[in-house]
């Protein structure tokens, strides 16, 4: 069959507030989207993709019309569901043959009601979309029922039918690479701060989490698994025979787990001498000086910390399961081997007040990581947040806003102004500090540094203005 999959088509001003739309956002490689386009194009199916970063509705409906696929898969996040609805709906108009279905987080977490909201979809697939949309369009081929197919919601005549559910895959490292060349690498540059060289990419060493974070949906589950380390290497060195590239981002919910697997595929990257650098998540409660400073050694340049707060009250309401002793160890351990540190926090945590959430804005001045950004706490859908929301304040605003860089939560304990406030003071407070700026003039190596800066320098003079 011939398949066509995209990202309803969006810009910096639906996923970013204004201060952060010129030069510091940016966009990454649709992973998620290739992977399922690699699994199709394996099963012997016709695969193009469209990123909707690169293209407004208009020119898509356009493409859709040209190409006029069998199937057209939509991957949606919560804040663009707006925008995937009306492609949809309107590519159903334009291609009535054409048979829609709709998976990612959002119609994931409501399938019932994207269904119900959505009259241009056939179906919803639910969870990890490799396997499911390859069943899927093998069903519509062979023109056998969809109730074979674990894993979706679909339209049945007037009603609306829920299949098995698909267990997890077990074993990632039989997918196929994502397809990247379905795409032009070298248009994506991501945020401001989060590389150092280009082209990127982003991989996967394993899916799933553990924890149990108020504000999390774990659209891949609650266990990890992980890859072969060996196989992660072999992907990488195929990335960089193959498009050139230089930077890897790792696009997992928790790099650091096993101490044992990052030191196999540190030893694996240091052997083959692939010279490129790369960058990870890690939690602070199980790190040590060894594996990190196996890290580096293999072409690791920074850390992405999820820190939240200051105040140990608001990251026990977030369940997230660390203490200030632990979060100021690792931090200071990752800087003392050379690494650099990125920490996000969150403002607006329930229960949390203004003064708090200075506490904790000072907190992340005194750990002096590299980079750090401050998001409003956000209920996505699927989350025990926004399942009892009002237990823990109040929603001012709409699924489109649901972004971590709008307003979309009010906690009981502080008011909108307040928070908006907060949003700008810790940007200005954190930025502005004569030492970091210091620290980063130190840190300057390349051209490309020297571009990073530039963007967030600007960056700054529009908050100060503002």
């Amino acid at each position: 069959m011939k398949c066509l999959l995209v990202s309803p088509p969006w810009t910096f001003e639906d996923t970013h507030s204004e201060m952060l739309q010129e030069g510091v956002a940016g966009v990454t490689p649709p992973s998620g989207l290739l992977y399922v386009a690699a699994v199709l194009r394996e099963a012997g199916h016709e695969v193009s993709v469209i990123d909707g970063a690169f293209a407004s509705h208009r020119m898509m409906l356009a493409e859709i019309k040209k190409r006029n696929p069998d199937f057209l898969g939509i991957s949606i996040v919560s804040m663009l569901w707006a925008h995937g609805k009306r492609l949809a709906d309107a590519a159903k108009r334009q291609n009535q043959g054409m048979f829609i279905a709709a998976g990612g987080p959002h119609p994931t977490t409501l399938p019932y009601e994207a269904m119900k909201e959505c009259k241009g979809v056939d179906a919803i697939i639910c969870g990890e979309g490799e396997l499911t949309i390859k069943d899927l369009v093998g069903a519509l081929e062979s023109k056998k029922s969809l109730d074979t197919v674990k894993g979706i919601i679909y339209q049945k005549g007037k009603s609306v039918k829920a299949t098995k559910p698909r267990p997890l895959l077990k074993d990632l490292d039989t997918l196929p690479y994502p397809a990247f060349d379905l795409i032009d690498i070298r248009k994506y540059r991501p945020s401001v701060g989060h590389y150092k060289k280009l082209p990127y990419i982003g991989v996967v060493m394993s899916r799933g989490c553990p924890m149990n974070c108020l504000y999390c949906y774990k659209l891949t589950g609650s266990t990890i698994r992980e890859r072969n380390p060996v196989k992660v290497v072999d992907e990488i060195e195929h990335y960089v025979k193959t498009y050139g590239i230089k930077e890897v981002k790792f696009w997992t919910e928790w790099f650091t787990y096993r101490k044992q697997t990052v030191m196999a595929f540190c030893d694996e990257l240091i052997k083959r001498k692939l010279n490129i650098v790369w960058s990870c998540t890690a939690r602070v409660d199980n790190l040590d000086e060894e594996m990190l400073r196996k890290m580096k050694e293999a072409g690791c340049w920074y850390l992405q910390f999820g820190i939240e707060s200051g105040v140990q009250k608001n990251l026990n309401t977030l369940r997230k399961g660390t203490t200030l002793k632990q979060i100021e160890r690792a931090v200071a351990l990752t800087h003392k081997v050379g690494l650099k540190s990125f920490c996000s926090y969150i403002l607006g945590i329930p229960g949390e007040t203004f003064e708090e959430a200075k506490q904790t804005i000072e907190f992340a001045c005194k750990l002096n990581s590299f980079y750090a950004e401050f998001f409003p706490l956000t209920p996505f859908p699927g989350t025990d947040l926004y399942t009892d929301v009002h237990k823990y304040g109040k929603m001012v605003g709409s699924m489109s806003e649901l972004t971590m860089h709008h307003i979309p939560f009010v906690p009981h304990s502080m008011t909108r102004e307040q928070l908006a406030y907060l949003q700008k003071y810790a940007f200005r407070r954190y930025y502005s500090r004569p030492g970091f700026i210091l620290m980063r003039l130190a840190s300057i190596r390349s051209f490309e540094d020297v571009k990073i800066g530039w963007w967030g320098f600007k960056a700054l003079l529009s908050v100060m203005r503002g």
